[in-house]
């Protein structure tokens, strides 16, 4: 069953967004982060605690094309075995936000504004 992640269902979904002063990330060190008053991914990463793989840029441009992201292991297996983690912290309205998924959720773009 294909998981797929929705705003409007919040309370069903493998899911956390934080106001920046509750940010508990997992696998991003926040502290150096910085909001922006504009929509931004400011940091995406997969992985598992200890073996995470940055994938930003892969996810800001998945944003620029207007495409739905899918936490999987298209962005390589930095844990072989290990069930792996997909965060974002993004930034929308001088907030940063954080969504922690499980692998292979499907993130709607929607979402994230």
């Amino acid at each position: 069953m294909k998981k797929v992640f929705y705003a409007t269902t919040l309370s069903l979904c493998s899911f956390a967004a934080f106001a920046a002063s509750g940010i508990k990330s997992v696998l991003i060190d926040t502290k150096t982060l910085k909001p922006t008053k504009e929509f931004a991914i400011v940091k995406a990463v997969y992985g598992a605690k200890g073996k995470v793989k940055d994938v930003t840029e892969i996810v800001q441009n998945e944003v620029k094309a207007k495409k739905d992201i899918v936490a999987n292991n298209r962005f390589g297996d930095p844990a072989p075995g290990v069930a792996k983690k997909f965060e974002v912290i993004y930034s929308i309205d001088g907030k940063l936000k954080l969504i922690r998924v499980n692998e292979g959720t499907t993130v709607k773009l929607d979402s994230l504004k």
